[in-house]
Order: structure tokens, then C-alpha cells, then sequence
């Protein structure tokens, strides 16, 4: 009989639970040393980017209209699916999401369709961040909105059962909760909602882009990931993971949310235009 895997661990090192321990990074991010990625600021030719989202939780871009944005001051570039240069992969395919490594099985501005409230349906660039966060208002996207599916109580709501649980094998057993909770002496069942609660980041999702050479890429990327950001960017790219280098130094708090290259972080940077960077 096989031997029952361990769940906890039982002989924790002596003088070691319980007891206070420094942070390699802590006297740095509370002394306001620490770099965050968006900090990267005095970069050659830096300009800034800014998202232009979907009001509409569900639906399909009609028109975009970007004349009143693109005679605004100081902007570069207006990006949107119609002009967006090609990627070599993106997640969109299931063999290309798996060559990624990306966690998103959906990559913005690669269609039509919106999927999610504030999915990104344009990129502006501008010469400072204000011009570009102004210049984004003045974007006009039209949208024939669809009935999303906004609770797991909906009735179509699709279902998902994974084919296997956790990430280490042999540490994980699967029963079936319905004939336990069917067979239970005591049965209790309620319905909870609460308020939606965020965290308190010491620094936001950002990414500073500089191409060092054409064919050399450094990302400045708020991420837990930095070889997945690496292989992910350089698929999207086209390039070889040894012409893309990720650099984190310090992350202002990721709460599982900065793993990797997600749908409006770590947004492909292409070969250098007049711009560098954001």
C-alpha cells in the first residue's frame, strides 16, 4: 500500500515558528529605496500609454473613431485592432497559450468581441501621462452590447469541472462533496455576500518598455514571474527568450494577481517606433 501523502508539515525546524523574521527587501520598501517598475522614468525617449476600456460587459466593437484623440497634444500613437501590428502568437489559439505560458486565454485588441467590463480596446501614446489619459477620453468606440453572464447563479452559466486538482501529484485526494454533504446527520445552507474587497498594493500592475539595441528588449514589469513575462514576450514578439530580459527588483505586493503577462499588463512592446517605452 502506497504511503499517505503529507499534507502538513510535522517537524518544522526548532526556533523557527513563532518567531519574528526580517525581510530581505522590507528596509528598502519601508526606507522608500525600493525601484517599483513604474519608476523606471528616466529612460531615453520614454513616452506613456493609456488604456482606453470597454464600458460594455459583453459584445462586439462596431467603430472606433480616434480623429479627436489623434490631433490632441503630445500624442504619438493611437493603437486599436484595426492598426495593432501582428503578434507571432498570442494566446487566442490554445497550442499558442500553451507555447506562452500565458495564464489569459484571451489577448484584447486581437478582434471584435469584448469579453469583460474595461477590456482595453485601444492603446494611446502621448509625450506625458496626462496627454495621454486625456487624449483616451476623446477615443469614441461604438459597441452592440450582448447579454452578458454576470453570476455563477445564472441558468447558461457554463460549468467547469477540471480534470485533475493541484499542481503537485500525489498531494491532492478528490471525494464526492454531493453524496458527503447528502449523507451528512446535520445539513446547513446559506447564502453569503459581501462587499467586493480589494487589496492595498504598494505599487499598481506597470510596465516600462526600452528596446537597448533593435533587437535587445529590457521590461521593467511588475510581475512574479519573470521568466514566464520573459518566454511570453518573446513569443509574442517573434524573438528568442535571450533578446527579451525581465527585471524585477522589488514587487509592491502581487496577492496571486501578478503571475505573469495578463491581459492589460504586459503589453507587447514592437521594435522601436519614435516612441520607446511606457
Amino acid at each position: 500500500m502506497d504511503k499517505e501523502p503529507t499534507f502538513l508539515e510535522t517537524n518544522a525546524a526548532p526556533g523557527v515558528v513563532g518567531q519574528p523574521l526580517s525581510r530581505v527587501d522590507g528596509r528598502a520598501k519601508v526606507t522608500g529605496a525600493a525601484t517599483y517598475s513604474a519608476e523606471y522614468n528616466q529612460l531615453p525617449g520614454l513616452v506613456h500609454a493609456v488604456l482606453k476600456t470597454s464600458d460594455v460587459a459583453r459584445g462586439r466593437v462596431t467603430s472606433i473613431d480616434t480623429s479627436a484623440a489623434q490631433k490632441a497634444p503630445g500624442v504619438v500613437a493611437i493603437f486599436t485592432q484595426q492598426n495593432l501590428p501582428k503578434l507571432a502568437k498570442t494566446p487566442n489559439a490554445p497550442v499558442d497559450k500553451v507555447a506562452l505560458g500565458a495564464p489569459m486565454g484571451f489577448m484584447p485588441m486581437t478582434s471584435d468581441q469584448i469579453f469583460y467590463a474595461g477590456q482595453p480596446v485601444a492603446v494611446v501614446v502621448a509625450d506625458t501621462m496626462e496627454h495621454a489619459q486625456y487624449a483616451a477620453t476623446l477615443v469614441k468606440v461604438q459597441i452592440a452590447p450582448e447579454t452578458p453572464v454576470a453570476s455563477y447563479r445564472t441558468l447558461h452559466a457554463p460549468q467547469y469541472t477540471p480534470e485533475k486538482v493541484g499542481r503537485v501529484k500525489g498531494m491532492t485526494k478528490r471525494g464526492d462533496a454531493q453524496a458527503a454533504f447528502a449523507s451528512a446527520p446535520v445539513q446547513l445552507a446559506a447564502t453569503y455576500t459581501h462587499a467586493t474587497l480589494h487589496h492595498n498594493y504598494l505599487e499598481p500592475g506597470a510596465t516600462t518598455a526600452h528596446w537597448e539595441t533593435p533587437n535587445r528588449l529590457t521590461v521593467y514589469e511588475a510581475t512574479q514571474g519573470v521568466l514566464e513575462t520573459q518566454k511570453t514576450l518573446a513569443g509574442m514578439l517573434g524573438l528568442s527568450q535571450d533578446q527579451v530580459r525581465v527585471v524585477c527588483k522589488y514587487i509592491g505586493g502581487g496577492f496571486g494577481a501578478k503571475p505573469g503577462c495578463g491581459p492589460t499588463r504586459c503589453w507587447p512592446a514592437w521594435p522601436p517606433r519614435p516612441w520607446a517605452g511606457r
